[in-house]
């Protein structure tokens, strides 16, 4: 649902951030409306680097979709 309680018919779909030892975080995809999970391939834990992400879900307004805010960052 919306934050207003309204039923959610414009969800196009969800941005993925990554920081790799605190650094900015930068956009590593971008996921259709249906996906319920990402596996962020290729990041071992050898080596030793600390992972943060967060998502965020965005419309199908055009010209610019809105953003919502970020979800709590999550480490690894």
């Amino acid at each position: 649902t919306n934050t207003d309680g309204g039923a959610l018919i414009d969800l196009a779909g969800y941005k993925v951030y990554r920081s790799d030892n605190g650094n900015p975080y930068t956009l590593i995809t971008t996921l259709t409306s249906g996906t319920t999970n990402y596996y962020d391939w290729g990041l071992g834990k050898l080596n030793k680097n600390v992972y943060s992400y967060y998502v965020t879900s965005f419309d199908t307004c055009e010209p610019t979709a809105n953003e919502s805010l970020s979800s709590n960052i999550v480490t690894e």
